[in-house]
């Protein structure tokens, strides 16, 4: 269906509409639209963010393959020296340790 023949039946259903419940039918109308906007500025920022996201490991996988054997190990080995840094699960949420251990006994 076309836009304006569309718009058309829209209005003429719109008239036929009583008075006293236009006020209902603006709001329905007027919230539908916020919704939509909300929906598309959701939908730009989701898609802008998969792009700088892919870009990214492009950039990573690029990199990788242009390292030596020797360079991807060395870091292999930073990444393993960081991860031994880094505190345990149980150090970090001590919690979790105490539950687990009441659930043992």
């Amino acid at each position: 269906m076309q836009t304006t023949l569309l718009k058309t039946r829209i209005i003429e259903e719109i008239n036929l509409i009583p008075e006293d419940k236009l006020e209902q039918i603006y709001q329905m109308i007027f919230m539908f639209r916020l919704g939509l906007e909300r929906l598309r500025e959701l939908t730009h920022q989701h898609s802008k963010s998969q792009v700088v996201e892919t870009q990214a490991l492009r950039e990573l996988e690029s990199a990788y393959l242009t390292m030596t054997p020797e360079e991807r190990q060395q870091e292999i080995a930073l990444a393993e020296e960081g991860l031994q840094g880094q505190p345990s699960i149980v150090e970090m949420f001590p919690a979790i340790n105490l539950r687990c251990d009441t659930l043992m006994s």
